[in-house]
């Protein structure tokens, strides 16, 4: 007798009023090379009866009654005695279609090398409704999969014989999740799996069955859980890569999951969720993919509930007080980012998003339809309700939508408003009844006021019967009205601009005396001078220097520091003032004399092997005092002398670039040019910043080719005093084009090296973010400023193509340290988003992956308001807007607007959605407190018809490599 292809295992205990379906199933497979081994549990029924009747029918069915020891015992039993070289394993309450077998062993033929076939399976509530369908797909990896959850129903698969017994069979101590051990198990030995498609078994939920036993169920799936995370004594033949299991980075959300999972299902059967709330507390962590937690929460509720989503408003109101507690349980254990807040709006979003343009309640949210030919009422959403999306429908045709807050009800009017913002006057007429009279002129006022759109007297509107007075209370203006008079109440320090610099006399001693009464007038100290004077340094040649000139010392902080290159300084300058405080400061350095010096009318004293000269040169009336200055440093050098000049960058030389609008006639670039022409001086080495440029000129006869480039970057903390007079890119703004070009805003967070290995993604290296910048200025892309971007969308100013908007969430202090300096370097604008609760402390929204980045303070914020950034709001606590109550919704946008305008002293009008979560309700709650432009997290380029306040964004995550930048704009790398 020859051994059959497949023997199906088939455990049964008091299986009486299924088995002999589930026995049929098999005898009309249209493949016959079988043998089912039925091994009776130790049944109490008629269940033994069945057993013995199929077996006599037919000899394929073979019958074993070892006694009552468990499923996983009979399975074992079974399996020992089987003779195929495949086995399906089959419940007593399952059934296989007739070409079932047929169709595995066909993909057995095709995929020779797989130790396992699997297809896929639906799921059938007890009464027969489909609830949904799992189609088999490949596994990258089988054993990540079963590390998580049970990668397929038990029946859907069919393992090799030899496999399972190297294996050792199903764990007895296992009780619920038996399938799901083994097929771990397996996977970690390596056994390739292999997918059927297309085709399909179904799973049958059973009242009573152990899969119904929620809390057990969800404990003994942590156990497969930790168990798949880590090592496992059991599996003496794992696989190299899996000997330790999967990376134990994934667990927590390995286990959030499927908590969450549980807690749905648990909820859908109507259980008390507080002992798996109990379990829970030891080990939920919340997760940050906020759309796989809820999709596979939704999933294990309708499953538990046994319905399908169409069913949703049945099942909504008996499970909506269980899902009120989860929530809360939620918040509590995520502390100040609102977790539970933020899943609610994700399930309510996930919900409505599979039930388009039906009627429902979901967590906050109420979806209603309203026909604008009918009188429109007040609408009274249950008390739970804070957001009510309408869909504007006639005679079954749907015309748009809008979403709003809810303060307990939506009046009547704003519906109207909102219906006239959503639907064109031509759209409503064409599905308007002819109207008896006219729509008259206090009416069409009334609605023109409160949209600011004027309508006609003869359009038929008459069916809007609304009373559309324009003196309703508007909450949300009202509660703005309250953030803002809060913070000018407070009137906080800084609110104010700096004076714009206003050009000096500079023509006698006296005004540079004036200039000193004050301690240091130019914040020597600052880390601006101090790069430049360290930069001014690393420019002196190497190699012993004797004499040493210094003009326009200052009060010798500079000074101090030249002393120690050379052996003999003379520090000088116009001012005693300055030079008795040089003194001061250099009193103990021997090799520093100090002496006045008029540089325009006194001679030079002395011959020097070097002579440094910074920030006074463009105080020289003209090009003949510049050419004078020239032929006195010629004489003052010794042959192969070295004059160094630093000067700040002009308009006047430079009118398209970064510089300083100072009333000179020329900066850094001037000068130098007009050196170049004297013959005894050449050019030895050029270097500049967006702000600066360091000259290096040799006194020798015999020239070489002058080394030129850019040198690391300014400082990036400026001096207020300084900061207000520069002119960024000269100060003009992308140009006006054409016509409308479609552009990306990217979306960064930290650019720094270092951090928590979890945030890695949100982390871009600073060479990597100035590679990104190199390539867009290579490639001859244009930045767009927050000003620039509000003109375009709002005053009908396309911008040209290649152009991008840069924008930076939070507020990191790493900001101002790495990515500032990069961005004045290639001269692109950026917008920087700030929570303002939470200025000059930490992200603390991400402790729970590890040490907290912290951000700027206000101090530096003010700063930033001159340095070619914009500064817009990112909610005030850094909490999802959309899990706040409506009332904190409006405090969040209407405070951090408030408290932003009135410390920078000048209109802020733009918010990117804290984690990128936003709804229509909120666009219009923003619009009405001010916000011109929202910016989100969801992928796209900015279109002329975008929503100015849902403007979609590309972030830029730290494992993006440059190619995967310049193919997201376009170009090449």
């Amino acid at each position: 007798m020859t051994d059959p292809k497949v023997s199906i295992v088939i455990p049964a205990f008091n299986a009486e009023s299924t088995l002999a379906a589930t026995l049929s199933s098999l005898s009309r497979q249209s493949l016959g090379d079988w043998e089912a081994i039925i091994v009776d549990d130790g049944s109490a029924d008629r269940t033994p009866e069945l057993i013995r009747d199929h077996a006599r029918a037919d000899a394929r069915f073979r019958a074993l009654f070892p006694g009552h020891g468990g499923a996983s015992a009979a399975r074992n039993a079974g399996i020992a005695a089987a003779r195929g070289e495949w086995l399906i394993f089959l419940d007593s309450d399952d059934e296989l279609p007739a070409d079932h077998l047929a169709v595995m062993m066909d993909a057995a033929g095709r995929h020779q090398q797989a130790g396992l076939i699997y297809c896929g399976w639906r799921r059938y509530a007890p009464e027969g409704t489909l609830l949904g369908e799992y189609p088999a797909e490949d596994m990258e990896s089988p054993f990540a999969r079963s590390a998580r959850t049970c990668p397929f129903a038990i029946h859907a698969a069919m393992v090799r014989r030899e496999a399972v017994t190297a294996a050792g069979g199903f764990d007895r101590s296992v009780s619920i999740c038996q399938d799901w051990d083994l097929w771990q198990r397996l996977a970690r030995s390596g056994l390739s799996f292999s997918a059927v498609g297309g085709h399909m078994v179904d799973v049958r939920m059973r009242p009573g069955s152990l899969s119904s036993d929620s809390l057990n169920l969800c404990r003994e799936g942590l156990v497969m859980i930790e168990r798949g995370f880590g090592p496992d004594p059991r599996v003496t033949n794992a696989h190299p890569g899996h000997i330790n299991g999967e990376s134990v980075s994934g667990l927590t959300a390995a286990r959030a999951y499927y908590l969450l999972w549980s807690l749905g299902n648990a909820i859908g059967r109507g259980e008390n969720i507080e002992p798996l709330l109990r379990l829970a507390e030891t080990c939920f962590e919340p997760t940050p993919d906020m759309h796989a937690a809820t999709a596979t929460f939704v999933d294990g509720l309708l499953i538990g509930a046994g319905k399908r989503l169409d069913g949703w408003n049945d099942l909504w109101p008996g499970v909506a007080p269980a899902f009120d507690r989860l929530i809360e349980w939620l918040n509590g254990r995520s502390g100040a980012t609102s977790y539970g807040g933020r899943f609610k709006w994700h399930v309510e979003r996930h919900v409505s998003g599979l039930l388009p343009g039906r009627e429902l309640l979901v967590g906050g949210l109420q979806v209603v339809r309203i026909d604008p030919t009918g009188t429109i009422h007040d609408l009274h959403p249950p008390a739970r309700v804070d957001r009510v999306r309408c869909h504007i429908t006639a005679a079954d045709s749907q015309l748009g939508w809008f979403e709003t807050l809810s303060f307990g009800s939506v009046p009547a009017a704003e519906l109207a408003e909102s219906i006239l913002e959503s639907v064109t006057p031509d759209e409503l007429a064409a599905i308007m009844p002819p109207s008896k009279g006219v729509w008259r002129s206090h009416v069409g006022k009334a609605l023109s006021f409160l949209t600011g759109r004027a309508v006609s007297d003869d359009t038929r509107f008459a069916p809007l019967r609304i009373a559309c007075s324009n003196n309703r209370t508007n909450r949300i203006k009202a509660l703005a009205d309250e953030e803002n008079a809060r913070w000018r109440a407070a009137d906080p320090t800084g609110s104010g601009d700096e004076a714009l610099y206003v050009p000096p006399d500079y023509s006698s001693q006296d005004y540079w005396e004036s200039v000193f009464e004050t301690r240091d007038p130019w914040d020597y100290e600052s880390s601006y001078e101090t790069v430049k004077y360290q930069q001014t340094l690393d420019t002196i040649p190497d190699g012993p220097v004797r004499r040493a000139l210094e003009i326009a010392c200052a009060e010798g902080h500079f000074t101090r520091r030249l002393a120690d290159r050379v052996d003999d300084l003379l520090a000088t300058d116009i001012s005693t003032r300055a030079l008795a405080r040089a003194q001061e400061r250099c009193s103990d350095v021997e090799t520093v004399r100090f002496a006045q010096l008029d540089l325009a009318r006194d001679e030079i004293p002395g011959r020097f092997d070097l002579i440094v000269c910074s920030e006074v040169l463009y105080y020289q009336a003209d090009a003949a005092a510049l050419d004078a200055f020239a032929e006195k440093m010629a004489a003052a050098l010794e042959e192969g002398g070295t004059l160094i000049l630093a000067h700040g960058n002009l308009l006047v030389d430079e009118p398209d670039k970064t510089g300083f609008p100072w009333p000179h006639p020329f900066g850094a670039k001037g000068i130098g040019d007009q050196l170049n022409h004297h013959p005894a001086l050449h050019l030895e080495r050029e270097f500049w910043t967006p702000l600066y440029r360091i000259h290096r000129y040799r006194r020798t006869a015999a020239p070489a080719l002058p080394a030129t480039g850019e040198v690391g970057h300014a400082a990036s903390r400026l001096p207020p005093r300084l900061s207000t007079q520069i002119r960024w890119r000269g100060g003009h703004e992308a140009p006006v084009a054409e016509q409308w070009h479609d552009f990306p805003i990217l979306g960064y967070h930290r650019v720094a090296d270092h951090g928590p290995d979890s945030l890695a993604a949100y982390r871009v290296r600073p060479d990597m973010f100035e590679r990104q910048l190199a390539l867009l200025r290579q490639n001859g892309w244009q930045g767009i400023s927050h000003d620039r971007l509000v003109a375009a969308l709002y005053e009908g100013q396309p911008i040209g193509p290649r152009s991008v908007m840069l924008t930076f969430d939070d507020a990191y202090v790493d900001f101002l340290e790495s990515a500032l300096p990069l961005l004045h370097r290639y001269g692109f604008p950026a917008t920087v988003f700030l929570p303002t609760g939470k200025a000059g402390g930490r992200a603390d929204w991400d402790i729970q992956f590890g040490e907290p980045a912290p951000l700027l303070g206000w101090e530096d914020v003010a700063l930033l308001r001159h340095a070619d950034v914009s500064i817009g709001s990112h909610g005030h606590s850094h909490t999802s807007l959309p899990a706040l109550a409506p009332e904190m919704q409006v405090r969040e946008l209407a405070g951090s607007r408030a408290e932003l305008s009135h410390r920078l002293g000048q209109q802020v009008t733009g918010i990117a959605y804290p984690f990128g979560e936003h709804h229509p309700a909120l666009h219009r709650a923003a619009r009405q407190c001010g916000y011109k432009i929202g910016v989100t997290c969801d992928p796209g380029w900015v279109s002329q018809n975008a929503d100015p306040l849902a403007l979609p964004r590309i972030e830029i995550f730290g494992d993006l490599p440059l190619e995967g930048f310049a193919s997201l704009l376009g170009v090449e790398s």
